[in-house]
C-alpha cells in the first residue's frame, strides 16, 4: 500500500503579480508529509520545469498508483478563471498562449478520476479554486465509518470560485497550507496515531475562522472546503492492517513490542511470559515462605510452598506465591541491569488491558467487552510456559489470559472510576459516591490503603473459568491485600524501549501509533 505525493508549485509569470510563496510552501509541505508519520513518497514539479514536461508527471502519477495505494497530488501558485474554466499558472505562461501555457484544473481532476489509486486527494492552493469543480458535479458525501476501508476521491481546494486565497509574510506562506502543514506537524509531535482529513479541515477551518475575526477586510481570508466522496475516512497517517510481532531482549527477559509510545521516541513493551520460576532464582524477596493453595474440594486455602511441589517448580513454569512487593523488588532487579529497556516496572492496567485486547489503540481511555478468553483454565495446577500449544495472541504474548493471575498497577486516568461487582468492562464502570474525585478514599486511610485501591490483579487463572477470567480484584478487596501469595498469582512486567534501540523500519512505523503516557498515584 504505497502513497506518492506529486508537489507541483510556480510563483507564475512575471508579468502576472507573482507569488512570492508558492515554491516555500511546496518545500514546506514536501518536508512534513515526508515525516515518518505520514512517510509518503514525494516527488516535486516546479519553475525549472516546462509545462509539457509538469503534464507528463501528472499523468505519470496517476497510472502508477494502483489498488489500496494512497495519491496526493497538490498545486500551489496563480488560478485563473478563463471563460468559467480554472487555469493553473506556469512560470511560463502568458495570456496570448493560455491554453497551452498552463495548466488545466479539469485536466487535473480528469487523470485523479481515472487513477486506480484507492484513496486520491487533489489540494489546490490558488485563487478561485472551487473551479476545478465540473459544472454540475455533485459529490455523494458519506458519513465518514470509522471501521470501514477507506476509499475516497476528494478536493480540497483554499477558495471559492469568485474568491482569492491569500499568502502572508508573516506565515511565510499560503494560508491553507501553512494551516495544513502546522495541523499535521502538531499531530505528529503530539502523538496522535490516526490523523484524518476529517480532523485537519476541521482545525484549517477554526484557524480561519480565528484569524478572520481579528484581521481587516482587506486581510481575510477563505475558509477551505471540500469536494467529492468517501466511504471511511481519508488518513494522512499510515495504516497498518497486520502488526508483525516484534521481540526485544533485557537481561533474559523477552519482551513483545507494542504498537503505542510511552513518549515521543519511546514505545511500551510488556513480557511476552509471565515470570517463570527461573526468572526469579536469586532475586531476594519480601518473602520466601511460601504461600498458600485453594483447594477446589474442600472450598478451603492451606500452606503451599511451590518450590517443593513438582507440578510448581519447573524452571519454565510461572512463578507464583509471588506478593505485589515481591513483585516490585523483581522489576526493579531487572530495571537496574544493563540492556535496551528503561522503566522496567509492574505492568501498568492500560497496557495489560491493551496487550489483552480489551482496549483501542486510538483511545487508550475506551474498555471494549473482553473477548472470549483462550487460556489455561479449570486445571490443578499452572502450564509449562514452554509447552507445545501454548496460547500467544497476535503481540505474540503468551497466557495473558489464564495460568496465573498477573498483578497490574492502575494509572491515574483509571481511577475516575471503580468496579462494581469485580466486573472489568467499561460497560460495569459507574461512578462511586463515596470516593473522591480522584478514585481515592476521602478519609484518613494511609499512603498504602490509598495504593491498594490502585493495584489489582487480572486475566484469571488455572483454578478459574474463562468466564471467571474477566473478572478483577482490587488488592484493598483481597484478604491480604500486598501480601497475599497464592499458588496461582503471579507477575508480568512490562517496560519502555526507546526507538534508537529498535531497527529503522520499526522506529518510522511506531511514529504513527498514539501515546499512552501513565502517571501513577504518589506513595504520599
Amino acid at each position: 500500500m504505497a502513497r506518492y505525493a506529486l508537489l507541483l508549485a510556480s510563483n507564475g509569470p512575471g508579468g502576472l503579480a507573482p507569488l512570492r510563496y508558492a515554491l516555500h510552501d511546496q518545500a514546506a509541505l514536501a518536508d512534513t508529509l515526508r515525516m515518518p508519520a505520514y512517510d509518503f513518497k514525494v516527488e516535486t514539479s516546479g519553475d525549472a520545469e516546462p509545462i509539457e514536461a509538469c503534464r507528463a508527471r501528472v499523468e505519470q502519477a496517476c497510472e502508477n498508483a494502483g489498488p489500496g495505494d494512497t495519491l496526493l497530488i497538490y498545486f500551489a501558485g496563480h488560478g485563473l478563471l478563463h471563460k468559467g474554466s480554472l487555469r493553473l499558472l506556469w512560470h511560463a505562461t502568458s495570456r496570448e498562449r493560455l491554453l497551452s501555457s498552463s495548466i488545466s484544473a479539469a485536466t487535473l481532476f480528469e487523470a485523479m478520476a481515472s487513477s486506480d489509486a484507492t484513496n486520491r486527494l487533489l489540494l489546490l492552493d490558488c485563487c478561485h479554486a472551487e473551479g476545478a469543480v465540473p459544472r454540475g458535479a455533485r459529490a455523494m458525501e458519506l458519513k465518514p465509518i470509522v471501521q470501514v476501508p477507506s476509499e475516497a476521491f476528494l478536493l480540497v481546494m483554499a477558495s471559492g470560485r469568485l474568491e482569492s486565497a491569500r499568502e502572508f509574510p508573516t506565515l511565510g506562506g499560503g494560508f491553507m497550507t501553512q494551516a495544513l502543514c502546522g495541523s499535521l506537524r502538531d499531530a505528529a509531535r503530539a502523538g496522535r496515531g490516526r490523523v484524518t482529513l476529517s480532523d485537519v479541515m476541521s482545525e484549517m477551518s477554526q484557524h480561519a475562522a480565528q484569524h478572520n475575526a481579528h484581521a481587516a477586510p482587506e486581510n481575510r481570508v477563505p475558509v477551505p472546503r471540500q469536494f467529492g466522496s468517501s466511504q471511511g475516512e481519508f488518513l494522512f497517517s499510515q495504516t497498518w492492517d497486520v502488526w508483525q510481532p516484534h521481540f526485544v531482549t533485557h537481561g533474559q527477559l523477552e519482551f513483545a513490542l507494542l504498537p503505542v509510545r510511552a513518549s515521543f521516541d519511546t514505545a511500551w513493551v510488556i513480557g511476552r511470559l509471565p515470570l517463570r520460576n527461573k526468572d526469579v532464582i536469586g532475586i531476594p524477596r519480601a518473602s520466601l515462605a511460601g504461600g498458600r493453595h485453594f483447594d477446589a474440594s474442600t472450598g478451603d486455602f492451606s500452606d503451599f510452598d511451590p518450590a517443593g511441589n513438582a507440578l510448581f517448580n519447573g524452571t519454565c513454569f510461572p512463578a507464583v506465591c509471588l506478593s505485589f512487593d515481591d513483585a516490585q523488588i523483581v522489576a526493579q532487579h531487572y530495571g537496574a541491569l544493563d540492556g535496551p529497556l528503561i522503566d522496567v516496572c509492574v505492568v501498568p492496567t492500560t497496557i495489560w488491558e491493551y496487550a489483552a485486547g480489551l482496549r483501542v489503540a486510538d483511545d487508550p481511555t475506551t474498555s471494549i467487552r473482553p473477548p472470549a478468553p483462550r487460556g489455561h483454565f479449570d486445571a490443578e495446577s499452572p502450564a509449562d510456559l514452554s509447552r507445545v500449544g501454548r496460547v500467544e495472541n497476535g503481540f505474540g504474548v503468551v497466557d495473558i489470559w489464564g495460568n496465573v493471575w498477573e498483578w497490574c498497577e492502575a494509572c491515574r486516568p483509571l481511577l475516575q472510576r471503580t468496579l462494581v461487582g469485580n466486573k472489568f468492562s467499561k460497560l460495569f464502570f459507574v461512578e462511586r459516591a463515596d470516593l473522591a474525585p480522584n478514585g481515592l478514599d476521602t478519609g484518613e486511610a494511609s499512603a498504602r490503603r490509598r495504593r491498594e485501591l490502585t493495584v489489582d490483579i487480572r486475566g484469571g487463572s488455572f483454578l478459574t473459568t474463562a468466564a471467571e477470567a474477566t473478572r478483577a480484584a482490587r488488592a484493598a478487596d483481597l484478604p491480604l491485600k500486598f501480601e497475599t501469595r497464592d499458588s496461582d498469582l503471579g507477575v508480568r512486567l512490562a517496560g519502555q524501549v526507546p526507538f534508537h534501540a529498535l531497527p529503522p523500519e520499526i522506529a518510522r512505523r511506531l511514529m504513527t501509533c498514539p501515546i499512552y503516557e501513565i502517571e501513577y498515584e504518589p506513595d504520599e
